[in-house]
């Protein structure tokens, strides 16, 4: 066990950063302090002017499933009104904004780009400029750390909902360092960094509890089985929702597949999921969602897809993706908060 991390949102809690702004804050349930007490409440409590709440997909509570469209709300925590920007709209609009001084984002993420609350928070962004309001970010542990990245850039054209921003799979950024590298202009942008972090820490030398942010993310470990075995949603072959191991055995209940490391400093989960859709192709034959689009998105680009299509090996690819990856991470170096 390492030292234990205090977040951003612990770090406000010591010393509010917003005065007397009336804010509004994109949150969730695994937003939570050491003690497990959801931030919302705690920032309450500190005298924070919290007049309304965002939740992200899976909703405030982090519980409904993938894809499900949630409803605004009443939290019964705070009392405050809850906006879902996974229902009719998933970007703020000027109405949500109304009558705010202020957003924060204090939402806990998991490190890949297709996860949807990194598009949530750029979306908060770029509304809040449009608005004219600051924003705070209340940084998070990238759980499977900020050592390592991996992936294609998201290609032009592959733009969506899991592909907001042009950046690898496995960006090894955390939340504030996003929002620094991506600031729309005009935005006000406020980064309230964590305590403790350092970039080569896993989840677990944090000395923070897990807190689940998403249904088929139930422990930290599938965070990192989560970046290879992902893309298997833009297929017909199951990435395991629904079973007791998420994204850690695929494939079909008749022939599961492990998807495990020995040595997750190592370990190379974008590359490895990969290959084992070639694997799945090739016994198999190509079963698309889509028409393939699904995997595209996924993937950030048709190169993928076409490859598997045509049972070309993935070596040249895989050699592109790493190249890709290492210039991303030389690129975002100055906007890295921690060591």
């Amino acid at each position: 066990m390492g030292e234990t991390v205090l977040t951003g949102m612990e770090v406000a809690l010591g010393r509010p950063p917003f005065g007397s702004a009336r804010i509004g804050l994109v949150t969730h349930r695994a937003a939570v302090t050491l003690a497990g007490t959801p931030g919302r409440v705690e920032l309450q409590r500190a005298g924070v002017n919290l007049v309304r709440l965002f939740s992200p997909e899976h909703g405030l509570e982090s519980a409904a499933l993938d894809g499900v469209a949630v409803g605004d709300a009443t939290d019964p925590l705070t009392g405050l009104r809850v906006t879902s920007l996974y229902g009719d709209h998933r970007k703020p609009t000027p109405e949500d904004l109304d009558g705010l001084d202020g957003l924060a984002v204090d939402l806990q993420d998991v490190g890949a780009r297709c996860y949807t609350y990194q598009s949530t928070m750029i979306l908060a962004m770029e509304a809040a400029a449009e608005a004219g309001i600051p924003v705070w970010i209340l940084d998070r542990p990238n759980p499977v750390g900020g050592a390592h990245v991996e992936g294609i850039l998201r290609r032009d054209g592959f733009e969506s909902f899991v592909g907001q921003l042009p950046i690898p799979m496995r960006h090894g950024l955390t939340f504030a360092e996003i929002a620094a590298w991506a600031r729309p202009e005009a935005l006000e942008l406020h980064k309230v960094t964590m305590r403790g972090w350092r970039r080569d820490m896993w989840w677990d030398q944090t000395g923070r509890p897990w807190a689940v942010p998403s249904p088929a993310i139930p422990d930290a470990d599938t965070t990192l089985a989560y970046l290879g075995t992902v893309l298997l949603e833009g297929t017909e072959w199951s990435e395991g929702r629904g079973t007791p191991h998420p994204f850690r055995v695929v494939a079909g209940p008749e022939d599961p597949i492990e998807f495990s490391w020995a040595d997750r400093n190592t370990f190379q989960p974008v590359a490895e999921g990969m290959l084992l859709l070639q694997r799945l192709c090739r016994r198999d034959g190509v079963l698309w969602r889509r028409e393939g689009r699904a995997l595209d998105l996924l993937f950030g680009g048709d190169d993928l897809r076409l490859a598997l299509e045509r049972d070309l090996p993935l070596e040249p690819l895989l050699e592109r993706t790493a190249v890709e990856a290492a210039a991303f991470r030389e690129s975002t170096a100055a906007e890295h908060l921690y060591g």
